[in-house]
């Protein structure tokens, strides 16, 4: 369970509506964007993520591989 206070009339009445155009409560909307924040990775889990990655070396230039895939101009 999670309350929150200190929630300002106008965020309340924001938020509320916001709901209601989706057809949903205030209670579910708050707790599918709460989840949604939840599996969304923090910049810390992504550089950590990034950190284990094994390199990739090439002896190809970022530019031509661009040119590669854009085709002929």
């Amino acid at each position: 369970m999670i309350q929150l206070r200190n929630v300002s009339p106008e965020l309340h009445r924001k938020l509320k509506t916001r709901a209601a155009r989706v057809g949903m409560s205030l209670s579910d909307y708050l707790i599918d964007i709460l989840r949604r924040d939840a599996e969304r990775p923090t910049m810390d889990e992504l550089r950590d993520r990034l950190s284990r990655r094994t390199p990739v070396e090439t002896d190809l230039k970022p530019e031509d591989i661009i040119r590669e895939h854009r085709g002929p101009i």
